[in-house]
C-alpha cells in the first residue's frame, strides 16, 4: 500500500467525529520501545525511530509494558485520528504482525471491546478496520451501532450528540446500499428517519425489515410503530403531492385532518396555504399562513410565502410589513431577502 493509496484511505470522508475523539490522546506518550517488544527484525526496521503510543498510567505506575498492549494501543490511536503523522508506518506495522489475519484480529478485539461497553475503544477499532476494508459488512454495522450507543449515552455535548448521530445513520444507510438482505440495518435506520421526520421512509425502511427478519420480538416493535406513523404518513403524502404541483390532490387530504389534533401542526396551514396559491385561492392561502405564524410566530418560510401573495394582489403595505419582520428576525444580516421587498 503506497503512500497516496494509505492517504486515501485514512483521510475518512466527513471525519465528524475525530473531533471528539482526539481528547483520548491525552492518555497516551509516545516512545521509542525496545527490539524485543518489536521482536522481528523486518518489523524492527519498519518502526525504526517511529515512536509508539504508551499509556501514561503504565509509566505512572512504573508497570512493565508489554507487546500486546502496545498493539491496542496503537489500534486505538491510529483509530481516534484519522489525521496521525505516523499512520503510514503503523498500518505497515500491524500488517507485518497479523499478516492476513489483520481484519479478523480487529473485528475480534473490537468484540471484546464490546463485551466490556467500551464503546470508544470499539468505535476506533472499528475505524482502522475501514481504513483497511472500507465496505467490510462487520465494521460498518459495528461501527454504525457502536456511534449509536455513544450518542445515546450522552444527555448535555449536543455537538457530539449530532455528529454520532448522523455518523451512525450514514453508517446504516451505507450499509442497506452494500447489502441490502442485511435485515438489522433496516431498524435502526427506520429510527433514524423517523427521528428526521421522515415518515413515509421510515413506513417504507420498517416494511422491509419486518419483511427479512426472522427476529419476533423486534418485528412486532416495528409493527408497533408502523401503526402509530399511519396518520404521519399519509400527511407526508399528501405534503408531497402539494409540493409536486398536485394542489387538489394533497389539498383534499389535508382537509380531512384540518380538525382534531392535527390543527395545531403548523405545516398543516403551511401546505394548504401552498395547495390554495396553486390553486389561486389567494385569501384562503393568506389566511393559511398567518394561521402558521400563530401557531409558529417566527417562521420565516410562511412569511415569504405572505410577501409574494400580497405582491401578487398589489398590497405594497402588507408586503413590506412582512419584509421587515424578517430583516428583523434576520438581523444579523445572514439571508437576504431583496428578491421578496417591493420593486
Amino acid at each position: 500500500m503506497n503512500d497516496k493509496e494509505l492517504n486515501q484511505k485514512m483521510k475518512m470522508s466527513k471525519d465528524r467525529v475525530r473531533k471528539h475523539l482526539m481528547k483520548h490522546m491525552d492518555d497516551f506518550v509516545f516512545l521509542n520501545v525496545s527490539d524485543e517488544i518489536l521482536e522481528k527484525e523486518e518489523l524492527r526496521e519498519i518502526m525504526r525511530s517511529i515512536p509508539l503510543p504508551i499509556e501514561k498510567e503504565k509509566i505512572r505506575q512504573e508497570q512493565d509494558i508489554k507487546g500486546e498492549e502496545i498493539m491496542k494501543n496503537l489500534v486505538f490511536v491510529l483509530g481516534i485520528d484519522s489525521k496521525f503523522p505516523y499512520k503510514k508506518q503503523y498500518v505497515e506495522f500491524l500488517v507485518g504482525v497479523y499478516q492476513d489475519k489483520l481484519i479478523t484480529a480487529l473485528l475480534d478485539l473490537a468484540l471484546t471491546y464490546l463485551g466490556k461497553l467500551a464503546w470508544i475503544q470499539a468505535c476506533a477499532v472499528y475505524r482502522v478496520v475501514l481504513i483497511l476494508k472500507p465496505d467490510d459488512m462487520y465494521a460498518l454495522y459495528g461501527y454504525a451501532r457502536v456511534c449509536r450507543e455513544i450518542y445515546t449515552a450522552e444527555e448535555d455535548d449536543g455537538e457530539l450528540i449530532g455528529d454520532f448521530k448522523a455518523e451512525a445513520f450514514e453508517g446504516f444507510e451505507k450499509l442497506s446500499l452494500l447489502y441490502p438482505d442485511f435485515a438489522d440495518v433496516y431498524f435502526f435506520l427506520g429510527y433514524g428517519y423517523l427521528n428526521m421526520g421522515l415518515y413515509v421512509k421510515a413506513s417504507l425502511t420498517f416494511k422491509k425489515f419486518i419483511e427479512l427478519t426472522t427476529d419476533e420480538e423486534t418485528k412486532k416493535e416495528a409493527q408497533e410503530r408502523l401503526a402509530q406513523i399511519e396518520v404521519p404518513v399519509k400527511l407526508e403524502l399528501a405534503c408531497n403531492d402539494i409540493l409536486a404541483g398536485r394542489f387538489q390532490d394533497g389539498k383534499e387530504q389535508l382537509m380531512t385532518y384540518a380538525q382534531g389534533e392535527y390543527l395545531e401542526w403548523w405545516p398543516l396551514h403551511y401546505h394548504l396555504g401552498i395547495a390554495n396559491a396553486g390553486l389561486s385561492l389567494i385569501e384562503d392561502a393568506i389566511d393559511n399562513f398567518k394561521q402558521v405564524l400563530l401557531l409558529s410566530p417566527s417562521n420565516i418560510n410562511a412569511m415569504v410565502e405572505l410577501i409574494k401573495l400580497y405582491r401578487a394582489i398589489g398590497d405594497r403595505e402588507m408586503e413590506k410589513k412582512y419584509a421587515k419582520k424578517i430583516d428583523f428576525i434576520m438581523s444579523e444580516g445572514t439571508v437576504s431577502i431583496d428578491a421578496y421587498k417591493a420593486e
